[in-house]
């Protein structure tokens, strides 16, 4: 109904440029105003062994609201130098929990998240399962999540805290989104996000800005959320920015549902493995 809107907008502006990846990466931070934050009094709040797996329980501050929770999760035995990644959980429309969704603490996970890694993760944590093939695995909670979610009038009601939170969030986060634009940023910025991009690229543009540097997307063909044309496309806007560097941009397209289940897991831990701890240090990732 309006579609007609893209046609409006760009005889206006020139939409989905293709700026050189520095400068695009330069422009975007600029136009969704993310600032510029650091971690600042890091601490170690406890720590824990399970099986083969150490895990540390952290905490920083950016400057503002509650202070940021992460759990960083090792092989037990090992105490050496090890190859890092930062493991993001997802929206999923859960806020109760963050870090959870992904990564176990002492305490295991409540039902809820249970509930969620069964529909969007195969039902394993994966940044344990990461861990324990020798990484570091760092996973934190996002603005709004878990340690850093908002304090919210929770109605009673017959379900669990958490779902009737969850339920509040949503109904929340268009204020919260409201707030940052009037500080001249956006929630997307401070999260890392979205406005303000269409005049500078694409998200595919976005995502292959560091070419030629390695890069691993995986498209779940059967995704309720994006149409498999618009991955076709997203493919090719990429490939064009890693044509000079063949072999750097791997793509999959695999027959699964909106989610990151075991075998897309699988295949990410390889292609990790393979970037991070085959290749030399020289090669430029």
């Amino acid at each position: 109904m309006f579609g007609e809107l893209a046609e409006v907008v760009g005889g206006q502006w020139r939409l989905f440029p293709s700026l050189p990846g520095p400068e695009l990466r330069a422009a975007a931070r600029q136009a969704i105003g993310v600032p510029a934050l650091t971690a600042g009094d890091v601490r170690v709040e406890r720590t824990w062994t399970d099986g083969g797996l150490h895990g540390e329980e952290l905490s920083w501050t950016v400057g503002f609201g509650p202070r940021t929770r992460a759990y960083l999760l090792r092989p037990r035995d090992h105490g050496g130098p090890l190859p890092g990644v930062v493991a993001l959980h997802c929206h999923a429309g859960m806020k109760w929990a963050g870090k959870e969704k992904i990564a176990d603490g002492p305490e295991g996970p409540s039902p809820e998240v249970r509930r969620l890694r069964r529909d969007v993760y195969g039902g394993r944590a994966f940044a344990g399962e990461l861990a324990r093939r020798g990484f570091a695995v760092l996973a934190h909670d996002v603005l709004t999540w878990g340690s850093r979610r908002f304090a919210l009038d929770v109605p009673e009601g017959e379900s669990g805290l958490a779902d009737r939170y969850d339920r509040a969030a949503a109904r929340h986060e268009h204020v919260v989104a409201k707030h940052c634009a009037l500080l001249g940023t956006s929630f997307a910025g401070v999260v890392a996000g979205e406005e303000g991009l269409s005049r500078l690229g694409d998200w595919p543009d976005l995502v292959a800005a560091r070419a030629p540097a390695p890069l691993m997307v995986q498209y779940a063909l059967r995704d309720e959320l994006f149409p498999q044309a618009g991955m076709r496309r997203a493919h090719a806007r990429i490939g064009a920015r890693y044509r000079d560097a063949p072999g750097r941009y791997e793509a999959v397209f695999a027959p699964a549902p909106h989610g990151f289940d075991v075998p897309m897991q699988e295949r990410a831990f390889g292609w990790l493995a393979r970037e991070l701890v085959s290749r030399p240090p020289s090669t430029g990732r």
